[in-house]
């Protein structure tokens, strides 16, 4: 069957059926019996210009041979010669009248076998020469679909095809992070759904860094891996040049170090996050390296690196005289600040370099990213997505973070739909409704938010507003275009609205939120703006909006205050947070780390592990389920503890 398939793709004309006389007609008998006398002496049975009688469309064994169909054989067999018209001659001379009948009651039997085997599926192009033939294949089975190219990662929507979701997903190998030194054993148990076994680093050999703890668990089967990765590493970050622009000479003494967190929660994939866990902290390192001598100088920062001293553009203004000296003023600008400017620059060029390289890269779908960073004696939480960060401190909670979801959002969202119409596609509208509105409440008055309002009002229901709401739901059912549940993170260049072309990543920000708080005050949570977000300036610079309201940040010190043992830095994905408030964990916190001794560098990855389990619950008969019989997290849960006291005390 295969044979016959591959014989009969050299005929592209034959695709067509309804266009073919039906071969059981008299008149193509007749002609298929005319023909019988022209086959060639040695032919396989059944050549294309006819042969003995048999029964007509046969898909079994009684098919003719490839190599008498017209087009000839490919591979090692020969091919007939060809007339100068470019039709195939059987032997010497003119082809006769009655092997042409003979040659299209076989095409017509192809045709059909095809048909019988593939249940009306197209056929097959035709394989390349290298590939295996398809003489080895039985004849009584469908041959095997041609093998198309790998499917490039992400080429597909953010929701996703899934043809190439999955040949993206066989192609990738499941991993986890190298510091948890997983054997193919604990690989295979660290993917199971079903025991939901909790991953940490072993107790022997080398730990992480600062004498972190991390635990891990995968879902209930939400995805087919486990979507979340981790990184925990040392960075050392060598200047580029000097202030004065003169090349330096490489000198180890010179550089900074920098100590790195990353949680990386991902979603239509596990692609995205991998990528990240493995580049955004090199991001992070080539930011850094313009302001090595800068940090480390005590002075302020100056405006410009200017190729040599007094150069134009530099920060040297005393040639300024007279009215020109007023406008040599310039904003106060920190150490702390030139940080937290190259975390954020670090994010959107990780976002930018998944945007160039997803189709070369498994890096399809998208991800939340929680990323810390220990420099200089002060700790700096960046946050893109709905993974949190606290600290607990003398049973005191400072949340370092907060979510980036459509509700968190919504005044954002809203006003960038409101400013560019041509995103929402005609399908969308800004306005936010309580419910949505049904064409029989038209001209009604309903009540109704928009980008300026945190309160309702109401308003005469007009045509435009019966389109989807551009973001509907509420909690964790909240959706921007009813298909993703975060604002902010990075990747999903390929995330379109479902059953639509409509792209959503214009309305994700790869924009972290920097926490920068100090050590011995508690911001309190008004000043935490649930609106703050990234809107590019060129849109409507000068416009008031919401976003433009406070938004005070402080850096936390570790050396303005004293650090007992039990004071930790606690990150989790929203595996954790969905589940668990801020106020368990602190009990959780408490309640274990006082089980162990205060140099016991072990105590960290136990608290680790007593947050993942608190969260995962156990196997009931009802699903996992926690000590109060409410369901536990059915997701991907990642935690890291980060002792507040210093590498120094407890490596």
């Amino acid at each position: 069957m295969c044979r016959l398939l591959r014989g009969r793709n050299r005929s592209p004309g034959l695709h067509p059926l309804p266009a073919i006389a039906d071969p059981t007609s008299p008149k193509r008998l007749r002609r298929s019996r005319v023909g019988a006398g022209t086959q060639p002496a040695g032919s396989p049975r059944g050549g294309a210009g006819g042969g003995p009688e048999r029964e007509e469309v046969s898909p079994g064994p009684a098919l003719p041979s490839r190599s008498q169909w017209p087009g000839g054989a490919r591979g090692s067999e020969r091919r007939p010669p060809r007339s100068p018209g470019g039709g195939a001659v059987l032997g010497a001379g003119p082809r006769p009248r009655a092997g042409r009948g003979g040659s299209m009651l076989h095409r017509v039997r192809s045709a059909v076998a095809h048909l019988v085997s593939s249940g009306g599926a197209p056929p097959p192009r035709p394989k390349s020469p290298d590939l295996p033939s398809a003489r080895s294949a039985p004849s009584a089975a469908p041959p095997e679909a041609p093998r198309s190219p790998p499917a490039r990662a992400g080429s597909g929507s953010g929701s996703g095809s899934a043809a190439p979701a999955k040949t993206a997903e066989a192609r990738a190998s499941f991993s986890r992070p190298t510091f948890l030194q997983l054997s193919p054993g604990g690989l295979r148990r660290a993917d199971d759904h079903a025991g939901r076994a909790v991953q940490s680093p072993p107790d022997t050999g080398r730990r992480l860094p600062w004498s972190t703890g991390y635990a891990e668990v995968i879902n209930a089967g939400k995805s087919r891996h486990n979507e979340d990765q981790a990184c925990c590493e040392v960075v050392y970050v060598e200047g580029r040049r000097s202030v004065s622009g003169a090349p330096r000479e490489p000198s180890r003494g010179q550089g900074l170090c920098f100590y790195y967190w990353g949680l990386f929660d991902g979603h239509a994939g596990g692609g995205a996050a991998e990528m990240a866990s493995k580049l955004l902290h090199r991001h992070i390192q080539e930011q850094l390296k313009d302001l090595v001598e800068i940090l480390q100088d005590p002075s302020p920062p100056p405006l410009c690196l200017p190729s040599t001293p007094g150069a134009p553009g530099s920060s040297d203004s005393s040639h300024l005289v007279g009215p020109q000296s007023c406008w040599s003023s310039q904003k106060e600008v920190t150490h702390e600040s030139l940080v937290v400017g190259a975390i954020e620059n670090a994010f959107q060029f990780m976002d930018e370099q998944m945007a160039k390289e997803r189709r070369g890269h498994q890096a399809e779908g998208g991800c939340c990213a929680l990323v810390v960073v220990y420099l200089l004696g002060k700790v700096y939480v960046a946050n893109a997505g709905d993974s949190r960060a606290i600290i607990v401190r003398n049973g005191e909670i400072i949340p370092m973070s907060q979510e980036f979801t459509p509700e968190t959002e919504r005044q954002r969202l809203q006003l960038l739909g409101f400013l560019k119409p041509e995103l929402l596609g005609g399908e969308f509208t800004h306005l936010e409704f309580p419910r949505r509105i049904q064409p029989k409440e038209l001209g009604q008055r309903m009540l109704y938010r928009d980008q300026n309002m945190t309160g309702w009002a109401y308003k005469k229901i007009e045509l435009e507003d019966l389109r989807f709401p551009l973001v509907c739901g509420e909690g964790k059912k909240a959706r921007v275009m009813a298909t993703i549940g975060v604002t902010r993170g990075l990747g999903d260049h390929n995330l379109k609205v479902c059953s639509s072309t409509l792209p959503i990543k214009p309305f994700l920000s790869c924009f972290p939120e920097v926490s920068r708080r100090g050590a011995s005050s508690t911001i309190p949570s008004l000043l935490w703006w649930p609106q703050a977000g990234f809107l590019p300036g060129s849109l409507c610079p000068q416009a008031p909006s919401p976003l433009s309201a406070p938004h005070q940040v402080r850096v936390y010190d570790l050396t303005q205050y004293e650090h007992c043992p039990d004071d930790v830095l606690v990150l989790g994905t929203d595996g954790l947070w969905d589940v668990t408030s801020d106020c368990e964990v602190a009990a959780t916190v408490d309640r274990v780390l006082s089980a162990y001794e205060p140099n016991d560098p072990s105590r960290y990855t136990a608290l680790a592990q007593a947050l993942v389990l608190g969260a995962r619950g156990t196997p009931r008969d009802r699903g996992w389920r926690l000590p109060n019989n409410k369901l536990g997290s059915g997701d991907d849960i990642s935690v890291f503890v980060i002792p507040l006291g210093g590498p120094g005390s407890y490596s």
